[in-house]
């Protein structure tokens, strides 16, 4: 197969771009607008002049009641996902990566708009739409500092980072400087932005974002925009500025655009498969382009889009919003609304059937209604004027409207009991009220579980990819109150994601009583069991407080328990004088113990030698009481002569010494 050309490319990003676009506009926008209207009150354009023209706002109401929970659930966490390890060896590594990838988030990116923005599209378009990619710009901050000292002005110049600028005298003083400080800042950081509705399209048969043959984002942008992109400002004053004039709904009230529409082209930034290079294989590839212009043409591993719908359908992109479910009710409820307005005025200010055959009746005053007006007639007014009785319908109407209220209940899982706004509430019984609340929260925990498991999953294994391929240095970090040197080059990009949201059953009041609980019966088993024990560790007992300071509203449960994984070693205790003391009295003890040891072995020895001299000694006198007994030669042992003979024959000694019966 040959290459594509160029045209051939172009062609078919325009066919693309057609097909979404009809579809977007034809159809989804529509919708889109049209939730926008309801959620802004707008009216619905068959008002009556002279009858009430109210608008019901429940699609605000819902929205606005709904988006405060969602945000808890997700922002009242310092980790919005947690990282998994692929092995034991990944274990610090994913760690580090969670602590990271939030940072990112929350503190290289306004994360607390990005997460408003992008959930409020969803609950009210259909799909919120963020955008996530890796600027390589440069940034650069010019500080001005007033009124400093020639020591401040050295102390800049020496700072290789630091580049001054409009340097002069204080006018004030003469001794001070005022001068400019300009810092580039590094390059290199993921950035995370919220899509308008409007301005994502996607063919009419995408079932999911993963597998779309196409994906755009179709914005208008200042031409100087695309300068500092890089392109040469020539071809950029080349470019065709036509395009559709997009007035959306959520533009209607402000007013036209500042910049004239020459000096603003439409931009598209266009991810389509297609076998660009012939090999047969359709590979994804990244085009900005503008009209038949291509700027921009590269091979990419994946699209920088990811999406939320809180309500999606199978096999289709576009599912419903919260929006969706409850627009008719609002467009009931204010029809009824309308009506009942117009019969408490009709009641109020009832028609009359005048007879107008002659002068009989005052006009003006018939027409002019006020408390204590007169209508001058002439003769009997009863018969010249007859009111029309117009009957009342408030006690119908506002049983209609409370069972339109019941539906959208229903519907949303928005209920009064939750809003705190039902005065019978003391009325029911506190297990009715609790299953009604639990069951409205099961509504809202399914939305928070389709966000997490969905978009908030993808945009971050998409923002943990980009720090793997795209930092190239180690950053400093502050993380868990310590300064971190963070290098990603190293890291797994495919590490598995987990959502930690506050996703479970109860209210926080119980799951606070839930997880005091906990803490009560680890703290017990930690006391009996030690903390080397099998079943509990303080790094157990560190995750279920951290987790009661989260639950309680706040994001920084290291300020309150420290990690004793992260913990230093516990110091020596200081020396005790008293126990200085006992110490030295055991030495002491010890030492003259020792001593009297020492002394009595000394004796014993002693003794023993004396005992070993005396049996020598004895032995010595009888040997010698034997020798002379018997008339036997000395003996020389140990080097005394004892006078032992050899041995002789006993059987003819005799008794008497040196006797004659026999030889010894």
């Amino acid at each position: 197969m040959s290459a594509m050309t160029e045209p051939q490319l172009v062609a078919l990003l325009q066919a693309h771009e057609a097909e979404s676009a009809g579809f977007h506009g034809d159809q989804v926008a529509a919708e889109q607008d049209r939730a926008l209207d309801y959620y802004y009150g707008r009216a619905f354009g068959d008002e009556v002049e002279g009858r009430s023209s109210v608008v019901s706002r429940d699609v605000a109401e819902v929205v606005d009641w709904l988006l405060p929970d969602l945000m808890r659930i997700f922002v009242g966490s310092r980790q919005v996902v947690r990282f998994e390890p692929f092995g034991a060896e990944d274990e610090a590594i994913a760690g580090q990566a969670t602590d990271y990838v939030n940072h990112v988030f929350w503190r290289d990116n306004d994360g607390f708009r990005l997460m408003h923005d992008w959930f409020k599209d969803a609950l009210l378009q259909k799909v919120g739409v963020v955008k996530v990619w890796w600027d390589d710009a440069e940034r650069v901050t010019r500080t001005r500092y007033v009124g400093q000292s020639a020591a401040a002005l050295a102390v800049f110049r020496a700072d290789p980072e630091a580049a001054l600028e409009d340097v002069r005298v204080s006018a004030d003083d003469g001794d001070l400087y005022d001068f400019v400080v300009r810092r580039r800042l590094g390059r290199g950081r993921v950035r995370v932005a919220a899509v308008p509705a409007e301005e994502f399209l996607v063919p009419p048969r995408t079932r999911s974002l993963a597998e779309a043959a196409y994906v755009a984002h179709r914005s208008r942008r200042p031409r100087a925009d695309l300068i500092a992109m890089g392109l040469p400002e020539a071809l950029v004053a080349r470019l065709d500025h036509d395009g559709p004039d997009w007035r959306f709904a959520r533009d209607r009230f402000q007013d036209e655009a500042a910049l004239p529409s020459d000096d603003q082209v439409t931009v598209l930034e266009e991810f389509v498969r297609a076998d660009v290079d012939g090999d047969g294989i359709a590979e994804l590839r990244h085009v900005i382009r503008v009209g038949a212009t291509v700027l921009q043409n590269q091979e990419v591993d994946e699209h920088p889009f990811a999406t939320l719908c809180p309500v999606p359908m199978p096999h289709r992109f576009y599912g419903q919003s919260v929006a969706d479910q409850v627009m008719d009710l609002q467009r009931i409820k204010s029809v009824l609304w309308r009506q009942m307005l117009d019969n408490f005025y009709l009641t109020n200010n009832a028609r009359v059937a005048v007879d107008t055959t002659g002068d009989h009746v005052n006009l003006d005053d018939l027409l002019t209604s006020r408390p204590g007006g007169i209508v001058r007639t002439q003769g009997n007014p009863q018969g010249k004027i007859l009111p029309l009785n117009t009957p009342g319908l408030s006690q119908q109407s506002f049983q209609m409207v409370e069972y339109i209220d019941g539906v959208k209940e229903a519907r949303s899982g928005i209920t009064r009991f939750a809003q705190g706004l039902d005065a019978d509430a003391l009325n029911h019984t506190a297990t009715g009220v609790r299953e009604i609340m639990e069951a409205a929260r099961g509504r809202k925990e399914l939305i928070a579980r389709i966000f997490a498991e969905t978009g908030v999953r993808d945009l971050f294994r998409k923002m943990l990819r980009l720090v793997v391929r795209y930092q190239d240095r180690a950053r400093t970090v502050r993380l868990r109150g310590e300064w971190v040197e963070i290098d990603p080059r190293h890291w797994n990009a495919d590490m598995d994601v987990t959502v930690s949201v506050g996703i479970g059953t109860g209210s926080r009041d119980q799951t606070l009583a839930h997880l005091a609980g906990i803490a009560a019966k680890q703290e017990a088993m930690l006391q009996l069991l030690g903390p080397s024990n099998p079943l509990v560790s303080l790094k157990n007992l560190h995750n279920t407080y951290s987790r009661i300071v989260e639950n309680a509203g706040l994001r920084a449960p290291d300020e309150y328990f420290s990690d004793p994984d992260q913990a230093p070693p516990p110091a020596a205790p200081p020396p005790d004088p008293h126990g200085m003391a006992f110490h030295a009295d055991l030495e002491r003890k010890a030492r003259e113990a020792a001593e009297k040891i020492a002394l009595e072995r000394e004796k014993a020895l002693g003794d023993l030698a004396l005992q070993r001299e005396k049996l020598a000694h004895d032995f010595a006198l009888r040997a010698e009481e034997l020798r002379l007994k018997y008339g036997l030669p000395a003996l020389e042992v140990g080097g005394a002569d004892i006078g032992v003979a050899p041995p002789v024959d006993t059987s003819m000694a005799t008794d008497k010494p040196n006797g004659t019966g026999g030889q010894g």
